[in-house]
């Protein structure tokens, strides 16, 4: 199952208040809170680690080798 926001924000909002378990969402829209701690950064999707967050492994290293990607619109 997956769910389609229409914005960065609803995403940010609802995992925030507890109403979903995890996103897959932008760096930008995610750094200040992995940093703060208000949320966990499980991996980032790019083939290396995202410069501003060094500490947060890559989807290969975290051991999701093969994960399929689901692009959506709304």
């Amino acid at each position: 199952m997956s769910l389609c926001f229409p914005l960065a924000i609803v995403i940010l909002s609802d995992l925030l208040a507890g109403h979903i378990p995890f996103a897959f969402t932008t760096v930008p829209t995610m750094v200040e809170h992995i940093r703060a701690g208000t949320v966990r950064g499980f991996a980032v999707t790019g083939g290396t680690r995202a410069a501003q967050l060094p500490n947060v492994p890559t989807m290969a290293e975290a051991g999701c080798r093969r994960w399929m990607q689901h692009r959506c619109s709304a």
